[in-house]
């Protein structure tokens, strides 16, 4: 499977879903802890994530069911302190035609 989407569409999010590593804060509790603003202790964060895992699933809610293996490799990117052209070519001569 390959997810591809522009930047900010929640494709990390989708894939930290999938592996367990993302909980849910549903909305009321966001408001009750003080608004998007606010922050979450790692102990609220715990108690939380027990609170959403424990709970049953509600009528026509699935469960992420993986059969297989998962492979995630996050992307960090970065560049060198050099030209943007540089950056692309690696040290490979310039090809002109492609990058037409």
């Amino acid at each position: 499977m390959c997810i591809i989407g522009d930047v900010a569409c929640g494709k990390t999010s989708f894939l930290q879903a999938i592996i367990g590593d993302m909980i849910y804060v549903s909305n009321k509790t966001v408001s009750q802890l003080g608004g998007m603003e606010a922050t979450m202790t790692g102990d609220q964060l715990l108690a939380q994530q027990k609170s959403y895992l424990s709970k049953p699933l509600e009528e026509g809610e699935q469960p992420i069911i993986v059969r297989g293996s998962i492979s995630y490799s996050e992307q960090n990117s970065w560049m060198r302190n050099m030209t943007i052209r540089d950056n692309i070519l690696f040290g490979k001569p310039m090809d002109d035609m492609r990058y037409v």
